[in-house]
Order: C-alpha cells, then sequence, then structure tokens
C-alpha cells in the first residue's frame, strides 16, 4: 500500500492546509511537462495527484488512515513470524547437524554425512541449512582411507 503522507512528505496529523500546500510545491517541481522525456515523473506526479485526491477529501482521508494502520499492523505481524519461523527452522536445522556430526564422529564413518545431505526434507530452506552446515570442509577432515573422518587436533599438536 502506497503511503501518501511520505509522497507529499507530510506527518499523518496534517491540517488541510499543509496537505494543500505540499500538493502545489510538490506538483510544481515534478510536473512532466517540465521533465519531458523522463516517464519517472510520469508515475511520481501521477502519485501525488492521488495522494492529494485522497487526503484532501476527509471521508477517503479516514478510510485511507484506516486501511494504512491495518497494512502496518500486518507488515510488522508477517515480520514477526519470519523471525519465527527462523529461529525454529535454525532449532530444527543445528538439532539435526549435531545429531549427525556425533553420530559420524562417533563411529569414525564419513557415510552418515554422505547418506544425510543427500537426503531431502519437505522444507527447501532447512535441507539448504542443513548443506551448509554439514559441509566436509568446515573443520573435518578426511582421513586417507576416505571411510573415516577426523576433528582436527584442538591443541595444536
Amino acid at each position: 500500500m502506497k503511503n501518501y503522507y511520505d509522497i507529499l512528505a507530510l506527518e499523518r496529523n496534517a491540517t488541510p492546509e499543509q496537505i494543500k500546500a505540499a500538493y502545489y510545491q510538490l506538483a510544481r517541481e515534478n510536473n512532466p511537462g517540465l521533465h519531458p522525456g523522463e516517464p519517472a515523473y510520469d508515475q511520481l506526479y501521477a502519485d501525488i495527484e492521488e495522494a492529494y485526491d485522497t487526503l484532501r477529501d476527509e471521508m477517503k482521508r479516514g478510510i485511507y488512515d484506516r486501511d494504512l494502520i491495518w497494512a502496518e499492523k500486518q507488515q510488522v505481524r508477517q515480520k514477526e513470524m519470519e523471525a519465527i519461523d527462523n529461529r525454529n527452522t535454525w532449532k530444527i536445522v543445528i538439532t539435526l547437524g549435531v545429531i549427525v556430526f556425533h553420530l559420524a564422529t562417533c563411529s569414525h564413518d564419513m557415510n552418515v554425512f554422505n547418506s544425510f545431505s543427500s537426503t531431502n526434507t519437505s522444507n527447501p530452506k532447512i535441507d539448504s541449512m542443513m548443506r551448509s552446515i554439514l559441509r566436509l570442509d568446515s573443520g573435518i577432515v578426511r582421513g586417507k582411507d576416505s571411510g573415516r573422518i577426523y576433528l582436527p587436533d584442538s591443541a595444536g599438536r
């Protein structure tokens, strides 16, 4: 949803006089007749006209304000849900990664990594994260026989 207050560079509590003054200033500066051959000014001028037409009428403005508040609340809810989804996805990925890493290091079997990294879940986001966690170049060294894995010596020996 377009924010008409931003288009006219106004606060939400702007008076009708402020709305009118902002409209006339912006319409004069962004008139497409003053900028021939530049289609961006056509769209900007149309947005300015639309904003002024809505905000100058008290009834239209009331309906617009209500819809704008609702749209902003929906955006906040959407961001909150995405944040929750990301946290939950990472919890699942990290848990699965720890389990697979533990299984592979305890059994010294590289096939655990290979079989798990070729498995796909129903969530492409989780699949992508698991592939990045299971990259073998992140501190795991292959043995000469390629069937065993060794953790780098943390003491620097």
